[in-house]
């Protein structure tokens, strides 16, 4: 049984391409989890389960009828052998090689699932006319891009520990990037559906005919708290301006770390980057940074869209109460 077989999901997003596959996740990647996969599947090849099956049939054989018990024990000896050699040859000896081919087998259906997302976030961003998200999500993939190289080429023949660790920790700041620039496109969409030009325009008649209504009278007061609701309206809106800005230099920020950190592995030469990549490494402590702060915005715009719904909902409690 291969490994392609045993990821595989039981739903297609498109018939066309056949069954679904799983997406990875962290925990795919993690030693002990790829070695049990390849003990498994040392376990399940034909070559080790079709001898099993065959002494099996031997042994049931010489069970039924005795007299086959010579043969049948020779044939239920020589599965026995088999199958066990080809569990040795399939874990043991060739066990670095498969554990390799297994990360290899993650990382392509991970990045697989990635340019599906980056292709849905890009034809979002494109349907809503948000053309700073379009041009923002190709540069991430361009920086994210070359790291992958880099690895496929050092991981070509063997699994490197904290090489596999840093990849997973590469991908995070990737899938970060994709992250902060769907919330970008969420706020843009909120911007382009206020009228701020017509907002202002409303607060400048609105504010001339106040000029010529009676102070305390009911029209006064009407103007006036028109001319404040367009205005909170105008600064949320101003608010959201900001927020977008910000989001999209959290993204530039991602890129950069991101070209930085390639460039780096470049200068290192054929030099040993296990340091450089371990925990401690500067590579691992600078995207660890860039995703942390990238998170923190956006926990902290998600609030504010928290508190904006429960001002919007004292408002319509309110509004019910007078009614």
């Amino acid at each position: 049984m291969t490994y392609e077989r045993r990821i595989r999901g039981s739903k297609s997003t498109n018939k066309r391409d056949g069954p679904a596959v799983s997406k990875p996740n962290p925990e795919d990647f993690k030693p002990g989890k790829v070695a049990m996969e390849v003990r498994t599947d040392a376990l399940c090849h034909p070559a080790t389960i079709y001898p099993l099956f065959g002494s099996i049939g031997a042994v049931v054989c010489a069970v039924a009828i005795p007299v086959t018990l010579p043969v049948a024990a020779s044939i239920a000896t020589i599965g026995i052998l088999t199958s066990g050699a080809s569990w040795y040859y399939n874990y043991v000896l060739k066990g670095e090689e498969k554990v390799a081919q297994r990360y290899a087998y993650l990382r392509q259906q991970r990045r697989q699932f990635e340019k599906q997302e980056l292709a849905q976030l890009i034809a979002a961003c494109q349907k809503a006319k948000f053309a700073d998200g379009v041009s923002e999500a190709q540069k991430l993939d361009d920086a994210y891009q070359p790291l992958l190289d880099y690895f496929q080429e050092k991981l070509a023949t063997k699994s490197i520990a904290a090489i596999e660790e840093f990849q997973i920790l590469a991908a995070d700041t990737y899938r970060q990037g994709v992250s902060v620039l769907a919330k970008a496109l969420d706020v843009s969409k909120a911007l382009s559906a206020v009228d701020i030009e017509g907002l202002e325009k409303e607060i400048g008649s609105w504010e001339t005919a106040l000029r010529s209504a009676k102070d305390g009278s009911t029209k006064a007061k009407t103007l006036e708290q028109q001319i404040a609701s367009n205005k909170r309206r105008i600064d949320r809106y101003n608010e959201r301006q900001e927020q977008h800005l910000e989001l999209l230099a959290q993204v530039n920020g991602i890129e950069a770390d991101l070209e930085i950190t390639f460039l780096e592995f470049v200068d290192l030469g054929n030099r040993d980057i296990s340091t450089f990549v371990s925990g401690e490494g500067g590579a691992s402590q600078r995207l660890r940074a860039r995703v942390e702060a990238a998170r923190r915005v956006e926990e902290r715009l998600r609030g504010n869209d928290t508190e904006d719904n429960e001002r919007r909902n004292k408002y319509r409690q309110a509004a019910d109460q007078e009614s």
